[in-house]
């Protein structure tokens, strides 16, 4: 059973929206840095796209926050 806060968060639902959104702009943001590790940085292709691995952490935000609005 998980924690419930009610404060002023306005509990679990608007901090995951909360989250989601600030990931989904952290996402975005990746597309002007330089890949440093794993294949993205094998070339210099990847500038210009957001990193994967961002922007399925903001996808799997968002799902979560969408399952708990109920």
């Amino acid at each position: 059973a998980g924690r419930r806060s009610h404060g002023p968060g306005g509990g679990i639902a608007a901090q995951l929206r909360a989250a989601a959104e600030a990931a989904s702009k952290g996402a975005a943001c990746t597309a002007d840095m330089m890949p440093r590790r794993g294949r993205s940085s094998y070339s210099a292709r990847a500038l210009g796209y957001p990193d994967p691995g961002a922007e399925a952490v903001a996808l799997w935000l968002k799902a979560a926050a969408s399952v708990t609005q109920g």
